[in-house]
């Protein structure tokens, strides 16, 4: 969370906590940087205006580095007017928040990047995944799984499981395993 109003910081802080996500705080454009550099978050909840840095060129800058490229970037902000939501978006957050909002709007609008983020990785790999699980010989009892519509629904939905828990590089591990 990158966001200069600490009570705000606290009530974002402790709604995602809830959730179960890890949460740093950063008070300023810089201090969220330098943390994102330390150790590259899966999402960043940022504020338009900041101090020191303003919301729009640290979103400009996750974006150019590449070890933050594919980082969800939330932009929550004040700034209610068509024009600014089109520059943030097109900065390259992932969606646009306008305060006041509610927590439960919030934590919605994170359940469903992730989701989308989890879409998008099995996207990326979806030719791999498409060949199948297993190679070489197997039981008449797998190869009537392997059938099974419902079988290939449980092993997507495992895929997509894997790949909101640990990202892409977790997603392609996990069907690797499956294959062999």
């Amino acid at each position: 969370i990158i966001e200069d109003d600490q009570s705000l910081a606290e009530v974002l802080a402790y709604n995602l906590r809830q959730e179960g996500y890890e949460v740093q705080v950063a008070s300023d454009g810089r201090e969220g940087l330098s943390r994102a550099h330390v150790k590259t978050p899966d999402l960043v909840v940022l504020d338009v205006m900041l101090p020191v840095v303003d919301g729009l060129e640290v979103c400009r800058q996750l974006r150019a580095d590449p070890s933050t490229r594919s980082t969800l970037i939330l932009m929550l902000t004040a700034k209610a007017q068509e024009a600014e939501k089109i520059m943030g978006l097109d900065t390259g957050a992932a969606d646009y928040v306008t305060k006041p909002f509610s927590p439960r709007e919030l934590r919605a609008r994170v359940r469903a990047l992730r989701l989308f983020r989890s879409w998008s990785i099995l996207r990326s790999i979806r030719g791999r995944h498409d060949q199948p699980l297993a190679r070489g010989r197997t039981s008449r009892a797998r190869r009537g799984r392997e059938r099974n519509p419902a079988s290939g629904r449980l092993e997507h939905g495992r895929l997509v499981d894997a790949a909101a828990r640990f990202g892409a590089a977790g997603a392609r591990s996990w069907a690797d395993r499956r294959r062999r």
